[in-house]
């Protein structure tokens, strides 16, 4: 059996009789090396089949250039895309993502972010479960010093730095735009009232309320999750009672997927029997018959944000100061819930 020789930093500097410094700099693109030499030492390394050893450079620089991230579902058009743009920004920076999705479990979660503290990641981007009660985990990563940042469903007050969209605003927008449909009569298929985007969309609501003179009904608030399965079964509680709403503010796009289909289920037809406005968007949206009107959130955005954040919080952990960022939303108006 053959056997292959490991090419080192020290083979390629040999050979083109350079420094092993050089040979270094010229892989990881430093400015201090010429583009011509580059291109000579990249293309020799390719040539011998050179791959870095990056546990030694991981011991050198006392990092993993590693992140974790992790998110409460991977089958979500805003969580898809929070994914990818943060691959993106970390691959552009020279780092590997470690991915965990909690499920919507605590405990899991719990598990992944143990899991991620062993590995010495340098920094966790996290949202957080919509059933997060048991902080103690983010205690622990604060007594640590591991740089971490809450985006979207963030837990407030822990020393943490958080992005978010405006929540409260999409709610207040939602009742706005329905107020403006000429409707006088809301229900709002909520999120977990334990997470902080269900409790302030729900405020949001509550004000938009007030603001134009609106009724609450309290029955009209249901409190569910996040999911399609969740917007199902609260529109169904709502279908049940004696006296309907003129219009339905769903929690998530996905949420209001599934009220949606409640609704044709029960033969009603939207918007002609009962209207729809959601809030959060989704690419194959305008495929829908009907588009649903809604409060859309910049993803891309909050997700650069986010991770811009983070590596500032990696770079300056002794005096970088804690930042609780708040991404406007915007109103997108489709085929449901139109202006009047």
């Amino acid at each position: 059996m053959s056997k292959f020789k490991t090419i080192t930093l020290q083979d390629l500097a040999n050979e083109l009789n350079v420094s092993k410094v050089t040979i270094s700099k010229a892989l990881r693109d430093h400015p201090d090396i010429a583009p011509e030499t580059k291109r000579k030492i990249k293309q020799l390394a390719a040539k011998r089949g050179y791959t870095p050893n990056l546990m030694a450079r991981n011991l050198a620089a006392r990092q993993t250039f590693t992140l974790g991230l992790v998110t409460p579902k991977i089958a979500h058009s805003f969580f898809a895309r929070v994914i990818e743009t943060f691959y993106n920004c970390a691959f552009e920076q020279g780092y590997e993502v470690v991915l965990m999705v909690s499920q919507e479990e605590e405990q899991r979660q719990i598990k992944h972010l143990q899991t991620l503290m062993s590995m010495k990641v340098d920094g966790i981007l996290i949202s957080v479960a919509q059933n997060t009660r048991d902080l103690t985990i983010f205690e622990e990563i604060k007594k640590r010093n591991i740089p971490l940042v809450f985006f979207d469903r963030i837990v407030p007050n822990l020393g943490f730095s958080t992005v978010s969209a405006d929540d409260y605003q999409g709610g207040f927008l939602a009742v706005q735009q329905a107020f403006k449909a000429g409707y006088r009569h809301l229900a709002h298929v909520a999120g977990s009232f334990t997470t902080q985007i269900g409790r302030e969309r729900l405020r949001g609501f509550k004000d938009g309320l007030k603001k134009f003179d609106l009724p609450f009904v309290e029955e009209w608030v249901v409190e569910s999750g996040y999911s399609e399965q969740a917007g199902y079964r609260a529109a169904q509680k709502l279908l049940n009672q004696m006296q309907l709403p003129e219009v339905i503010f769903g929690v998530t796009f996905p949420a209001t997927l599934g009220i949606l289909t409640a609704l044709q289920e029960n033969g009603l037809k939207v918007p002609q029997d009962m209207d729809l406005i959601a809030f959060g968007d989704s690419q194959f949206n305008r495929f829908l018959k009907p588009a649903i009107t809604c409060i859309d959130q910049p993803t891309e955005n909050l997700a650069q944000s986010a991770f811009n954040l983070l590596m500032d919080t990696i770079k300056n952990k002794e005096e970088f100061a804690i930042q609780n960022q708040v991404i406007p939303v915007k109103l997108k108006e489709y085929d449901t819930c139109r202006s009047k």
